[in-house]
């Protein structure tokens, strides 16, 4: 016999598998996330160490020189436009560190779901197990009280075999 919930459990496989995958698509954001904060860093830094090198070239480029002030003032603005510069990726290295937190709570979310899926067809297989085990018992009684009754019929019939030879 088909168990009356079969349909049920079969939704619930299906939630619990999607749920599932979608554990393992926030894995993959999160890694992707995390190597992003990575990258960006890492290029936070190279543009700083770059930047620093490159007003260290453009000091040495007018040490011991006379230079006007019209010199000094264009000086003064491209390190200000090489600072300004370095602001964006630290803007940038922000950015992905917030959608590396945003994926590490949407994997917790994702995490939860399938837990819950989970637990809901454990539930089902559960009432499934205790189904199968009482409609087995029910069999056996029904089988049981079948031979039971045939037992009756047959001694039944011996009896009446049995009056036939006395009479």
């Amino acid at each position: 016999m088909r168990y009356v919930l079969e349909d049920l459990l079969q939704v619930r496989e299906f939630r619990r598998y999607s749920a599932e995958n979608e554990v393992i698509g926030r894995k993959r954001r999160l890694e992707e996330a995390v190597r992003a904060v990575r990258d960006k860093e890492q290029a936070l830094r190279d543009y700083i160490d770059w930047r620093i090198e490159r007003e260290a070239g453009l000091f040495e480029e007018i040490r011991n020189k006379l230079v006007v002030p019209a010199a000094l003032e264009n000086l003064k603005q491209h390190f200000f436009l090489l600072r300004e510069k370095e602001l964006v990726f630290e803007k940038a290295v922000m950015e992905a560190e917030k959608a590396r937190k945003e994926a590490v709570e949407e994997l917790e979310k994702a995490r939860d779901a399938y837990n819950t899926a989970v637990r809901r067809k454990q539930k089902i297989e559960e009432h499934k197990t205790r189904w199968m085990d009482a409609f087995k018992k029910e069999q056996e009684r029904e089988q049981e009280k079948e031979m039971e009754d045939f037992r009756v019929l047959k001694s039944l019939a011996q009896g009446d075999t049995d009056d036939d030879e006395d009479e």
